[in-house]
């Protein structure tokens, strides 16, 4: 998927979805990519559910981007890999062109109120360089 393509799917599910998908996860109710009750969160949205696993909540686009494959030391370097691997899966490539994207849809939904959410979202897309230019 193209940034362009990540945004405009993003976008359209989180208007839509209009709440945070959130979770028990460790012991406390917070964000999470699949929620029990079929909500998902920015990043879920883009992951097909043939590649979710429940392994992959408590991990942080930007741990998926950092870790390499052939330097796996420990169970956050693995639950980081299978993020990264469940996103291209799905068709989203988790690299340098498109993890600001990505970190900044997360954010949006994990710490922006959804009432405030389309106006973020429209704060986003003009503040990204590779967005600039192209029609909404």
């Amino acid at each position: 998927m193209t940034p362009r393509e990540i945004f405009n799917k993003v976008s359209k599910h989180l208007l839509q979805q209009n709440t945070a998908a959130r979770g028990v996860y460790q012991g406390k109710i917070q964000c999470v990519y699949h929620a029990p009750e079929g909500k998902k969160c920015a990043i879920g949205c883009l992951i097909d559910p043939k590649h979710y696993q429940p392994q992959l909540e408590g991990q942080s686009i930007s741990n998926a981007l950092m870790v390499d494959k052939n330097n796996v030391e420990d169970y956050s370097d693995r639950k980081a890999l299978w993020l990264k691997n469940a996103l291209a899966d799905s068709g989203v490539t988790v690299n340098s062109d498109n993890i600001q994207l990505l970190e900044d849809l997360q954010v949006i939904h994990d710490s922006v109120p959804p009432t405030m959410w389309e106006a973020r979202l429209n704060t986003l897309e003009n503040e990204l360089n590779y967005l600039n230019g192209e029609a909404a």
